[in-house]
């Protein structure tokens, strides 16, 4: 039998499926060049015929950060194209000045995007560093290596105002790239994410800021220059951007300064708004100076509002795990007592089997004892199950699920787990839970763990205790809130640890790691909650918590309780 060849093929399918993908590339991008490169024409100002900011150059570079180096051949085949088809008799730059700056322009961002990548991280423009190394590496060292060649030939043959023209070429260029870039790059990388996490609030707000940032931007750059108190209006979009910015971050300024960019040029061009009392050269450098004071802050200020919202949020995805670890040390203590628990329902679940068995052999007739023996079956199986059940909820590794809760119920759901333990040692345990309680919002495996962690405290705090130990949970109504509390028998707490209990790696257990009540005092207050402690005057201490209630109900009798045992429970 010969043997058949399992190499996969290599074939002119797969050559010609990746030939088109990248001819495909090759024409989106030079489109995409060619359109934003003919909207940019329409900001140019007569009579120099020059945009107060460039944009096309900061798809080159969003381009080049978001691909392989090995895959940057084709957006230069793409650009040359795409340089070409916009640059196609115009009025102002021959075709062959536009390829010879698109030469340079490629070459300055191949140059600026692998320094990016190299000093400014994995992710662009998500860190002040990212943002810094993009205007050292970017917006300074680009516009005048794209300026350059013209620049030096005006100085060099004496033109009038060479160097004042420098300046202001050197400013298209940065602003276009200052203010674009991070916003093309972050909307392309981040666009699946974004559409995967919409929601019908969040596009409305969108919608209602870009509306007014419209209508401010007509309001304060479409008003004659004759009018009084021109300039004191341009301090009117500051909120606006503001506000972009807390919610939207480095993205949503982006696209807002490109909205005020076009409009305050648009309206220069038309004679109109704060920029046209001077000569053409001056209107496009106060456009351009204008622009530039109000986005470097803005910028600085999205990517510091980033830095401390992703920080947060790497502090909570730590939480989660330090709370999953002390949910397992918790069921570690609890192993030798569960396993009891499970092997008793499983015990008794072959022995009634073997009874049922016996009787069958003996008696066939005794059809009613067979069937309270296999009811005794599904009893101790339903047992069994239930606390299995309970111990995959503790042990799963999940996120904080808010929902509305009856701390009643998780009282005695952590009793009935803590069961084996207390009967273990020798521990009663009591319940006083209030009737009619209003619902929290919580989570209930994250409550379950908080009052687990009290439950074996306490039970910790008696082991020394001679004669009869309980240990009492109580719930009750307190104002607003509902308030759980664990009371045990024990020799109390110092004053001096009173204060220090819930700091984290502060125990006053011999092999405690302190990390139990620091990791509890989060998560009751990540449920807006307090948690606190105190001696009980007859000896023993008290650990109580409080959550807010969901809905408030009308005051109930605080002498109506449910007032059980754990034996009751059991």
């Amino acid at each position: 039998m010969a043997k058949q060849d399992t190499k996969p093929s290599t074939g002119s399918l797969g050559l010609d499926s990746s030939a088109a993908r990248a001819v495909l590339t090759v024409l989106l991008f030079a489109g995409a060049f060619c359109v934003l490169q003919r909207l940019t024409f329409l900001l140019r100002v007569p009579p120099l015929h020059r945009a107060p900011f460039w944009t096309p150059g900061a798809l080159i570079v969003t381009a080049l950060l978001l691909e392989p180096p090995r895959r940057w051949w084709i957006y230069y085949i793409g650009l040359c194209l795409g340089v070409y088809a916009a640059f196609f008799n115009d009025s102002v730059i021959p075709v062959a000045a536009g390829m010879l700056a698109a030469q340079l322009g490629f070459g300055a961002a191949a140059l600026a995007a692998w320094a990016i990548r190299r000093f400014g991280g994995s992710l662009p423009f998500m860190s002040t560093t990212s943002l810094l190394v993009f205007v050292a590496f970017v917006i300074l060292p680009v516009p005048v290596m794209l300026a350059a060649p013209v620049d030096l030939v005006n100085v060099h043959f004496g033109a009038d105002d060479a160097w004042s023209f420098a300046v202001r070429s050197v400013l298209t260029g940065a602003l276009g790239l200052l203010i674009a870039t991070p916003a093309l790059t972050l909307t392309l990388a981040n666009a699946g994410v974004w559409l995967g996490k919409r929601s019908w609030s969040r596009i409305a707000e969108i919608g209602c800021l870009a509306a007014g940032l419209v209508t401010v931007g007509h309001f304060v750059f479409g008003r004659f220059a004759a009018e009084e108190s021109l300039l004191a209006l341009l301090y009117a979009p500051l909120p606006l951007l503001l506000w972009v910015a807390m919610r939207f971050e480095l993205a949503g300024v982006g696209w807002a300064l490109l909205v005020f960019g076009f409009q305050s040029t648009w309206n220069v061009m038309h004679g109109r708004g704060p920029f046209v009392s001077q000569s053409p050269e001056e209107n496009i450098l106060q456009v351009q100076l204008f622009l530039l004071a109000i986005s470097l802050p803005l910028m600085f200020l999205a990517v510091m509002i980033q830095e401390r919202r992703h920080a947060s949020s790497a502090l909570y995805e730590t939480q989660l795990r330090l709370s999953h670890a002390a949910r397992l040390a918790i069921v570690g203590e609890l192993t030798a007592s569960i396993a009891h628990e499970i092997n008793q329902p499983l015990g008794a679940i072959l022995s009634n089997a073997d009874a049922a068995e016996m009787l069958l052999d003996s008696a066939p007739a005794s059809l009613p004892e067979v069937r309270q023996i296999l009811n005794d079956i599904r009893k101790d199986d339903l047992r069994a199950s239930e606390v299995i059940r309970r111990l995959r909820a503790l042990l799963r590794k999940r996120e904080m699920e808010l929902e509305s809760v009856d701390l009643n119920e998780i009282v005695l759901e952590v009793v009935a787990l803590t069961g084996p333990e207390s009967r273990r040692r020798g521990i009663t345990i009591e319940t006083e839970l209030a009737a009619n309680l209003p619902l929290v919002r919580g989570d209930n495996v994250h409550l379950q763990q908080i009052l687990l962690n009290l439950l074996l405290n306490g039970m910790e705090a008696m082991a020394d205790v001679p004669g009869a130990k309980t240990l009492s949970v109580r719930t009750a109504l307190n104002g607003t809130s509902v308030e759980i509390a664990v009371m045990d028998l024990g020799s109390g707490i110092g004053p001096d640890r009173l204060t220090q209990l819930f700091a984290p790696f502060f125990s006053t257990k011999n092999n405690g790691l302190g990390l139990g009540l620091s990791i509890a005092r989060s998560l009751v207050e990540a449920h807006g909650g307090r948690i606190w402690a105190d001696n009980n005057p007859d000896g023993g201490a008290t650990f109580r918590f409080t959550l807010p209630v969901e809905v408030q109900l009308p005051t109930q009798d605080s002498s109506d309780t449910r007032t059980t045992s754990l034996e009751l429970i059991q």
